[in-house]
């Protein structure tokens, strides 16, 4: 509620915003957590280096897990590394959507 408790990058979101990602919690109240569970179990240091195509590896700018890019790109071979836009604007999906888009037609 107050910036001191904020993430020190992230600004907060409009009002609009906000009300999507909370509704988009609440319609996977009862499951969310099995997601979360399924990564923290998976081995991805053994099966990133298995990875046999070219890869990006990406996390937005606003990711506070972003720092895991560096550790992935050096597992997975022929991977590319991306620090993405967030989504807070619409012209921040855009230069996020272009940036994948140029990784897919380099591809």
């Amino acid at each position: 509620r107050t910036p001191e408790f904020r993430q020190p990058t992230a600004s907060m979101p409009p009002p609009e915003v906000i009300h999507r990602i909370v509704l988009e919690v609440l319609k996977g109240l009862t499951t969310y957590h099995k997601g979360y569970r399924a990564a923290f179990r998976h081995p991805d240091r053994d099966r990133l280096p298995l990875i046999r195509h070219r890869t990006l590896c990406a996390a937005s700018d606003s990711d506070p897990l972003k720092d895991g890019v560096d550790e992935a790109a050096a597992l997975v071979p022929d991977s590319v590394k991306a620090i993405l836009p967030g989504e807070r604007t619409a012209e921040d999906v855009a230069a996020k959507a272009a940036q994948i888009v140029a990784f897919l037609d380099d591809a």
